[in-house]
């Protein structure tokens, strides 16, 4: 180098000249956000020694710096936006340099709104689980504790979920801070309680549900403080069940018959104290569904039906031989021709005999006018028939009185729709009493007894019954071939029953009283040819029961029923005959008839539970009306002694719906006095 004096000096130099060879670290950076501290360093990589970091265009956000030699770019900024920039990076060894261009976002601080704003309270080693989230802005979001500290044992994932296990108890308060890809964030605070277990869960058991039935059961806590929030926090609820999370209400129809479910009610109060209690639930059977209950219900429908119609049978058969009885000076039913009353010469040498009494000379059951076997000898001249003496017979008849007893036996089974087979056998007893009114109206009054017992089902299911009654009767002749009877009865029925438990094998009994009305009414016509006689015939009954309700005892699964009450009513068409012959003791006569009712079985409602749920959890059993028929076929003996003792004997066979098959055997005795 040479001044203006001429001086002279030199210096020897080294100069690299480097190349764009280095790369500028990272691709990108992350937004940041208005008024929170950013910390961001961009590095080199590529060179030699040591980097240094320059903005070689545009110009970084407002109040952030770029540290030339550490490459950091820091500061808080102070407004929101995008900024471009270039840096640049050179080694310091070779001169070799690098650049990288970004772009960098600075967000808003209240511009995110994080979801739910308030969190639910936790247990003590209870498993937590709550997932935040953020609906504005633009994703991804990224969730961190920006103050305070989440309860030990749970922890913050990046993507908004708190998960974990509690271990300690008490309140904690942190801060949730969520940002966006643009740097936009928003925080929320945070309290969260971890309570113990302390509450109490009520009641200690649950009732039993019944299958196909509604079910309604609260569950309820106490012991902490409320609102209370309900879960099943093991197994599960029967099918068809819900629990309100809210009100502890269990309800549904369950739907699973015979199945039982555990499971664990969990209550959660408002500061996060919890308390458990485990359930099991047993889904009982409909009781009016099922087979033993339903045959049992409509095998004490049908006894006591059985009874009314043992009693309108004896009383109605006796009826019949009384129609004889009727103005026992005249043969009115006959059809042969009228007697010849015109006096004979010799009617003086008979005077001394008792006409009042018919069966001194005619037997009243034999054909019309002819002479009885207890007649005194008449002269050959004699007519071959003559009436008894009027006068005398009426003095007789005003004073005729009479008693009677009849008893039959019934047994059979029957099968109701639905309901467990029905065998049964009956008795009834009858005895009664006669007075004549006059020569048309006979009327009497009869006490009655039964006994049944019937066989429901294969299993062991049983009743046991006994009735007492009393029946008002009469028999009228409004003319000369009609004949009606009618009566009206009374009686009580008590009934000692046994029944298998289907859900258990287990045999529960009971006792049930009850009360039934009957009353029938027959129209006959008689008609008679010399010793045969036949009557055509048309009856209605009708008959009310009334049934006492009852609850049962032993077994597992008893049930208690409602009073009941059922009615049916029938008609029926018949036709009978028989045949007098004549002998030493008297007139035997065997008789037969036929008979075709039809019935009406009114339908019933039959309300019933299990005894220990209650009357809130009745079943009820309803019996449709039903209308059926049976046909009848009897075939009897009966034998009239001269000093007025009747004694008869009847077979008969009934078949009809239901599978209904019947056999009885009825007995009677007259006696006159």
């Amino acid at each position: 180098m040479l001044d203006t004096a001429g001086n002279i000096g030199t210096q020897a130099y080294s100069f690299n000249v480097g190349t764009l060879s280095l790369t500028v670290t990272p691709p990108t950076l992350p937004s940041g956000t208005q008024g929170v501290a950013y910390n961001q360093s961009v590095g080199a990589t590529g060179g030699s020694g040591s980097y240094s970091y320059s903005v070689t265009s545009g110009s970084l956000p407002a109040g952030l710096t770029l540290n030339p030699g550490t490459g950091a770019i820091s500061g808080v900024p102070g407004a929101t936006g995008q900024s471009i920039f270039t840096i640049q990076a050179i080694d310091t060894t070779n001169g070799n340099a690098g650049s990288r261009s970004y772009s960098l976002n600075i967000g808003s601080a209240g511009a995110l709104t994080i979801s739910p704003s308030t969190l639910p309270n936790g247990s003590n080693g209870t498993p937590y689980s709550q997932t935040l989230t953020t609906s504005a802005g633009s994703g991804p979001y990224t969730y961190t504790i920006s103050g305070g500290a989440l309860p030990a044992g749970l922890a913050l994932s990046s993507g908004g979920a708190i998960t974990g296990t509690p271990t300690g108890s008490g309140a904690s308060s942190f801060t949730v801070r969520v940002t966006d890809s643009l740097g936009n964030a928003g925080t929320q605070l945070y309290n969260v309680n971890i309570g113990t277990a302390l509450l109490a869960i009520n009641p200690a058991s649950l009732p039993a549900m019944i299958n196909g039935r509604p079910y309604s059961q609260v569950v309820t806590a106490s012991g902490g403080t409320g609102p209370y929030t309900y879960s099943i926090s093991a197994g599960a609820l029967p099918t068809g069940l819900v629990l309100n999370t809210s009100t502890g209400l269990i309800s549904g129809t369950p739907t699973a018959a015979g199945a039982s479910a555990t499971f664990t009610v969990r209550a959660l109060d408002s500061l996060g104290n919890t308390g458990l209690r485990a359930y099991t639930l047993t889904n009982r059977r409909d009781p009016a569904l099922d087979a033993e209950v339903q045959g049992l219900i409509a095998s004490q429908v049908a006894t006591a039906q059985r009874f009314a119609a043992t009693q309108m049978s004896n009383v109605g058969s006796h009826l019949e031989g009384l129609h004889g009885r009727l103005d026992p000076c005249s043969f009115n039913f006959s059809i042969a021709p009228p007697v010849d009353q015109t006096p004979r010469p010799y009617s003086d040498a008979y005077a001394d005999i008792t006409y009042g009494n018919p069966n001194q000379l005619y037997s009243p059951n034999t054909a019309y006018g002819s002479r009885g076997q207890f007649a005194p000898p008449q002269p050959d001249n004699a007519p071959s028939r003559r009436a008894p003496r009027k006068e005398a017979c009426a003095a007789d008849w005003a004073s005729s009185m009479s008693i009677w007893t009849a008893g039959s036996f019934q047994f059979g089974s029957m099968t109701p729709s639905g309901a467990a087979s029905n065998r049964f056998t009956t008795g009834g007893l009858t005895a009664g009493l006669d007075m004549r009114i006059n020569e048309r109206l006979i009327v009497g009054a009869a006490v009655g007894y039964g006994g049944d017992h019937a066989d429901i089902g294969a299993n062991g299911t049983s009743s046991d019954a006994t009735s007492y009654s009393g029946t008002l009767y009469a028999s009228f002749q409004p003319s000369g071939l009609l004949y009606v009877d009618t009566a009206i009865g009374y009686g009580s029925v008590g009934y000692q029953n046994k029944r298998f438990v289907s859900g258990d094998g287990s045999i529960a009994s009971g006792k049930r009283t009850g009360s039934y009305w009957f009353s029938m009414l027959t129209a006959s016509v008689e008609v008679s040819q010399d010793n045969i006689k036949i009557a055509p015939y048309v009856n209605a009954n009708f008959i009310s029961a009334n049934f006492d309700g009852y609850a049962e005892s032993g077994g597992s699964l008893a049930l208690s029923y409602d009073a009941m009450s059922a009615n049916s009513m029938s008609g029926a068409i018949g036709l009978r005959g028989s045949i007098d012959i004549e002998n030493a003791h008297g007139v035997l006569s065997p008789n037969a008839r036929i008979e075709y009712r039809q019935t009406r079985q009114m339908g019933y409602n039959q309300a019933l539970y299990y005894s220990d749920l209650g009357a809130g959890s009745a079943s009820t059993f309803t019996q449709a009306a039903i209308s059926s028929g049976t046909e009848t076929a009897a075939a009897g003996l009966r034998l009239r002694t001269p000093g007025g003792v009747t004694a008869e004997v009847e077979y008969s066979i009934m078949k009809g719906a239901s599978s209904f098959l019947a056999q009885a055997v009825r007995a009677a005795l007259h006696i006159t006095f």
